[in-house]
């Protein structure tokens, strides 16, 4: 998935190119229901099964495994969300997907796309803000932010909205890569209760 633009812009049109880059984001939503179950109420990581003692913990993780995907599922998910979240976007990604987003704004009058490029290609690479380094921002963190600023903007927007829209898509990235470790570790927990009790092979 990583190299989706290099490997894969030959062969596919922009728009079924720009659905790929925003598919991450679509199973972020899809899941959503279930990544909430991560967590309790008070915000504290949802416990395992087994973990306390529960009268009705059989119950409680036959359903479980009944309504959460299985765990070869989330891993792919997980997989996903931490592809979307922790690779660095290339400068030719950065240039194909600000190329589609001129497209879409008939205004633009850029005689060449190269400068606004390499600024958001720096920001991508630097951020002077932290004192640690710049997390990375990927192409499908770019290509979700893009996807919500022509929801909502009528202009082209400057490089820093860009980056802003980009780096609070990754963190949902990472959001959802966390939570759904942690759906996978509840669902392991349920089969082996399970399991221990004599209730599942």
């Amino acid at each position: 998935m990583t190299d989706m633009i290099n490997a894969s812009s030959a062969s596919l049109v922009p728009y079924q190119l720009m659905r790929s880059l925003i598919a991450p984001a679509e199973h972020k939503r899809d899941l959503q229901p279930f990544l909430k179950r991560a967590v309790s109420d008070n915000g504290v990581l949802s416990p395992l099964f087994g973990q306390y003692h529960d009268p009705n913990g059989l119950s409680k993780a036959r359903q479980w495994l009944s309504d959460v995907p299985g765990v070869s599922d989330l891993r792919s998910a997980e997989i996903e969300f931490a592809d979307a979240a922790n690779t660095k976007a290339t400068h030719e990604q950065v240039t194909f997907l600000i190329a589609r987003m001129m497209d879409a704004f008939p205004q633009a009058r850029l005689t060449s796309i190269e400068p606004y490029v390499d600024a958001l290609a720096l920001l991508v690479d630097f951020d002077d803000s932290e004192d640690e380094p710049a997390p990375p921002i990927s192409q499908y963190a770019i290509a979700l932010a893009m996807y919500r600023i022509h929801q909502t903007s009528r202009f082209v927007p400057s490089v820093a909205e860009v980056i802003a829209a980009a780096r609070k898509a990754r963190g949902e990235f990472v959001f959802a890569e966390t939570r759904c470790r942690r759906l996978i570790e509840i669902t392991e927990s349920a089969e082996q209760y399970l399991r221990d009790e004599g209730d599942l092979e």
